[in-house]
């Protein structure tokens, strides 16, 4: 994690950047990012997915999160999510814009 920032009251964005000498999986509009969030020690992962919200490139991922009522996910990441925090994120996942013209 390279950046926590706050957005609202409600909202968080975040920035992931590789930390290996690779660059990142190339991210297409419309992908998301799948992460496992573990809020206690107690309970298994939780899986949750977050768009992407900047324009793609190598060089970063960003999702934003708005907190919810009683979310476990959300309400770790607004609360406990910090710069240098690692976390196990998957390749960008889903369809590709059909007007994609990378495609």
């Amino acid at each position: 994690m390279t950046a926590v920032e706050h957005e609202t009251d409600a909202a968080i964005s975040a920035r992931f950047e590789n930390t290996g000498r690779e660059p990142l999986p190339a991210a297409r509009p419309r992908q998301y990012l799948t992460l496992p969030i573990q809020p206690n020690d107690a309970a298994r992962p939780l899986l949750r997915s977050y768009s992407l919200s900047r324009p793609p490139d190598a060089s970063c991922y960003r999702i934003a999160v708005k907190r919810q009522h009683d979310g476990a996910a959300s309400g770790y990441l607004s609360d406990r999510l910090a710069v240098g925090d690692q976390l196990d994120v998957a390749a960008p996942r889903g369809a590709p814009d059909p007007a994609d013209p990378a495609r």
